[in-house]
């Protein structure tokens, strides 16, 4: 396996090691906004990324990002396990083509801004709609900026990282334009989006992750 072939798959089975343990969390900020079930849907998604990963081990970048997201469309169920799945196969068609100058930090920054643009066309939603695109729009321009300055992978997704925390912060004084949360109008401030505040908590794990791992 190769370096960023291990790596990702290092990360892939950290973010399965612990996003579960932040189910309960999830599903009590759904439960403002939605069906009070994000959490579970999530680690729904986790365990059938974790199957994939058990099943063929070794893959390369794309088709472990293929192997993940078809997993995760055929197994996870509601609207977010869609998306995510979605924007997997995104990711994966991206690492496919890339041909980024910039190595690890602009490979990186590619797959983020292609799961970016698949939950924004999917998902029919613009930043500034309480989603989980909140999070993940900042996250992907943060990513491009560090590699665009020659920025090394680690430092990348930490950037992304910071970004999504502080665009899923944000959800909270945001009034909801999509899905159950839109329905609720103006009731929906006040509260944070749960798909945002997990796509931030997917990103801090990768980061920290690939500092453990030794990648500055």
């Amino acid at each position: 396996m190769t370096e960023p072939a291990a790596l990702l798959a290092g990360v892939l089975r950290s973010i399965c090691a612990e996003l579960p343990n932040h189910e309960q969390y999830l599903n009590q900020l759904d439960s403002a906004l939605g069906d009070g079930d994000h959490g579970q849907t999530i680690s729904r998604c986790l365990r059938a990324i974790e199957a994939s990963l058990d099943a063929a081990p070794h893959l390369a970048v794309p088709a472990r990002l293929f192997a993940a997201g078809r997993a995760v469309v055929a197994t996870a169920g509601g609207a977010s396990g869609a998306l995510i799945g979605s924007a997997l196969i995104a990711a994966a068609r991206a690492a496919q083509s890339s041909s980024s100058a910039q190595g690890g930090a602009g490979q990186a920054a590619d797959l983020l801004e292609a799961a970016r643009q698949e939950v924004a066309t999917r998902g029919r939603v613009a930043p500034g709609d309480k989603t989980m695109l909140d999070a993940l729009d900042p996250a992907a321009a943060s990513a491009r900026r560090v590699a665009d300055a020659g920025g090394s992978v680690a430092e990348a997704i930490r950037g992304a990282a910071e970004a999504a925390e502080r665009g899923a912060a944000a959800t909270g004084a945001m009034i909801g334009r999509a899905g159950r949360a839109g329905r609720l109008g103006e009731r929906s401030r006040g509260h944070h989006d749960p798909g945002a505040v997990s796509t931030a908590i997917m990103l801090r794990i990768a980061a920290e992750y690939l500092s453990k791992a030794g990648k500055p």
